[in-house]
């Protein structure tokens, strides 16, 4: 069984990713939504002000809540920026429900990684775009394990050292839908998710 990831079901990925599909379409023609470097990052007033009457189901989404935490849509394309350096998630993420939703496929790859010998930090460069609160690892590493986003949504350990990349430089876009709620444990995952975790 895989230690970083695990994959829900057929019945819950038909119904989340065509929803989170359409929220981030809306979300991408209105450009309505804090914008940071290769991401859309939708806060609870926002939500709440400008999404939530065009999709109600924002109010039912499982391990989440609308009054407090954030929906962040991750995209990248190959051709201009295919790799994402190895870092952390801030904020206490832990576990989190993550969705593919555009170009993603074998060619999409998200690697967990182990440090070799001293673990070397440093913070994102703020002047380049990127979130300086991002850890990000600055040392030697190996690969320990490694997923595909296909046509399923998955829980993602957030808070071990990741890294992703597409590996073609085709002028396609990359989306993932992360639920960003902080320290959410395995345990609550599997009391919330239930028979979804396969």
């Amino acid at each position: 069984m895989p230690k970083f990831y695990q994959e829900l079901s057929d019945e819950f990925s038909s119904l989340w990713l065509p929803r989170f599909r359409s929220l981030y379409d809306k979300v991408h023609a209105s450009q309505n939504a804090h914008h940071a470097y290769w991401k859309y990052v939708l806060h609870p007033d926002r939500i709440k002000s400008d999404y939530l009457k065009d999709f109600p189901w924002l109010t039912e989404v499982p391990t989440w809540n609308i009054d407090e935490n954030l929906i962040i849509f991750f995209k990248n394309s190959g051709k201009d920026y295919n790799h994402i350096m190895a870092h952390k998630d801030p904020d206490n993420v832990v576990w989190s429900i993550t969705m593919p939703l555009y170009g993603c496929d074998n060619d999409t790859v998200t690697t967990w990684l182990d440090p070799i010998e001293n673990e070397n930090t440093y913070r994102a460069d703020a002047s380049k775009g990127y979130d300086d609160n991002v850890e990000m690892l600055g040392c030697d590493y190996k690969e320990i394990e490694s997923y595909s986003f296909n046509n399923r949504a998955i829980i993602f350990r957030s808070d071990v050292w990741h890294k992703a990349r597409t590996n073609h430089n085709r002028d396609e876009t990359r989306v993932l839908a992360k639920l960003w709620v902080p320290n959410l444990q395995y345990e609550y995952m599997q009391e919330v998710l239930g028979e979804h975790l396969l």
